[in-house]
């Protein structure tokens, strides 16, 4: 690139005029730019990228809430008709790989608190693990964390479970400035248990809840299997 010293814009037009006529008819085209209009330009891809990734990023909620709305409502309707016909469709989905078993019951579940989310889905994770979370809580709460700024997409599963205890009634326990640990995750590997398997259990979680220096939370899932509240059995 060759550089000009003030005072010689008569140089850079001559330039100019040159390289314009060289190009007659061809296809080429001369386009000029000054510096900052380069760099505004620069600015607006990164601000139109921005907007982008973000409408689709928040799109995955409410993609997620529509996906459960549907399934609920599919359950409702075709239970009304016969209860086979949800047997058939949820048997399909899951044959078929759509959606597994053990999704759909989560699914499930935040469709039959599809009210309260729709207002906040711009706010909520696009994960439908971290929305069955928040099923716990009420639509006047979801909307005010929501406000508050507590509530966004960025939320890990550790921030949700924090997310809920401030939510207790009472709000958060006082605790030691310590770190919270995991120890163990407990799975259910088959579609449900048996009543000796929940006895088991109940009292394995009646054993745990008495030990010192451990705290013992419960899913939504977990108390739902127990027939336990879970507001309750978090002490």
């Amino acid at each position: 690139m060759q550089a000009f010293a003030p005072g010689r814009e008569g140089d850079i037009s001559r330039l100019l005029v040159s390289i314009g006529d060289s190009m007659a008819g061809s296809e080429l085209t001369l386009e000029l730019f000054a510096p900052g209009e380069i760099e505004a330009e620069a600015r607006s891809d990164v601000t139109r990228w921005k907007l982008k990734i973000a409408a689709s990023w928040k799109a995955a909620a409410e993609g997620i809430l529509r996906v459960s709305k549907d399934l609920h409502e599919a359950r409702a309707a075709l239970n009304a008709q016969d209860r086979q016909h949800w047997t058939e469709l949820s048997r399909q989905l899951h044959d078929e790989r759509i959606i597994s078993a053990a999704i759909q019951k989560k699914l499930l579940v935040i469709g039959g608190k599809y009210q309260n989310f729709r207002d906040v889905a711009a706010c909520l994770p696009p994960r439908y693990n971290a929305i069955y979370q928040l099923t716990d809580l009420n639509r006047a709460q979801l909307q005010s964390l929501a406000k508050s700024g507590r509530l966004t997409p960025m939320l890990d599963d550790r921030q949700i479970g924090r997310l809920l205890e401030d939510e207790e009634p009472g709000g958060a326990p006082e605790r030691e400035d310590l770190p919270s640990i995991a120890l163990f995750r407990l799975v259910r590997t088959s579609p449900e248990l048996d009543d000796s398997g929940k006895a088991e259990l109940t009292r394995i979680a009646a054993r745990l809840r008495k030990l010192t220096g451990l705290k013992l939370y419960l899913t939504a899932e977990g108390a739902r299997v127990l027939g336990e509240d879970r507001v309750s059995i978090e002490t």
